[in-house]
Order: C-alpha cells, then structure tokens, then sequence
C-alpha cells in the first residue's frame, strides 16, 4: 500500500512537471508585447495643433502646424521557429505624425518597429516628394543658417540629385532643419 501511495505522488509531481514545462514551451519564453519608449516625445514632440516655423537663409519662412499624431499597434507574426508553436504574434506600437501647411508642404514623421525601433520621415516640401529614409548619421551639433543645434541625427542621403529633401532631427526638439533643393531651413525657436 505504501508503495502505491509513491507511485501515486510521483506520476503526480510528474504531470504537473510536464504541465509547468508545456506552458513555457518547454522554457521558451514567448516574447512580449512592445510599447514605444518614454523618450518618443522627445525625438517626435509634436502634439495635435503645435505650431512650428522653419527659416532660410533670406528670411522666408514655411510654417507647419501638427495635424494628427496616432500612437497604434500592429500586429506581427513571430518568425522565429522555436516559438511557433506557443507564440504566435505580438503586438507592437508605433507613432505617426503628420506636419502640414496650406501650401502643399507637409511631413510625416514616424517611428516604427522595423526589427527595432527607426525614425522615418517622409512628405512633400518646396515641390520636391520625398519617401521614407532613416536616420543613421548621430552628430554632437550642427549649424543651420547661423544657428547650432545639438545631439542631432542625419539621414543618409544621395545627393546626386539636387532634388531630396534631408532632414535633421534634435533630441528635444524634434526636426531641426531640412535642405531641400539646395536650399537649407532652420528651425524658428
């Protein structure tokens, strides 16, 4: 009778090692739903309504006020094999926010989650379209028409062309400049 009652608590502690084990996938962990970071207001500050002024050299200005700004979520499908079978699909947030004039101009600025987080800019400015282009080139600071602005990111660019639109983006400040055309605008504080 003893030795039944053993048995009985070892297939017992059994099952419930194969039920904790199969939970996890056996240990794989699934992984998690990802939400933008704390810092995104500072690289896309912009909120519904905000106004913002851009200057060339010769005192035109092109002034973009912020039309919408959507945080949302998309879902992807996890590729990795070894959690296929217990994950399925995460949930990943993005940002999209959209700067316009009644000229025509217009900017959207996003980040998205492109197997990590990028910030991509793309629109219409001074005639020129221009699509998506990342942001790869961190410089400590730069001078637009006679200012300087710090911890600055760049995109990289060919500039074969004389018609791209290139921008640069300040932590805190959101977008500090652009040249397009050949001609380069500053940010109006």
């Amino acid at each position: 009778m003893k030795k039944c009652k053993y048995v009985f608590l070892f297939f017992v502690c059994l099952s419930l090692l194969v039920l904790v084990a199969g939970c996890e996938c056996n240990g794989i962990k699934c992984p998690t739903d990802k939400e933008l970071s704390a810092n995104t207001d500072t690289v896309v500050p912009y909120q519904k309504g905000d106004v913002v002024r851009f200057a060339n050299a010769l005192g035109d200005t092109i002034v973009l006020s912020c039309s919408d700004r959507d945080v949302y979520q998309i879902l992807v499908t996890v590729d990795d094999r070894s959690w296929s079978e217990c994950c399925s699909s995460i949930h990943v947030e993005n940002l999209s926010c959209g700067l316009k004039d009644s000229n025509g101009n217009r900017i959207r600025i996003s980040i998205q989650d492109i197997g990590g987080y990028v910030l991509l800019v793309s629109g219409r400015l001074s005639g020129v379209d221009f699509s998506d282009n990342d942001f790869r080139h961190k410089l400590d600071s730069i001078e637009l028409n006679g200012k300087v602005f710090y911890d600055v990111s760049t995109q990289v660019k060919d500039f074969e062309s004389m018609e791209f639109a290139m921008f640069r983006v300040s932590d805190g400040k959101g977008i500090v400049g652009f040249t397009t055309n050949g001609e380069e605008w500053a940010l109006v504080e």
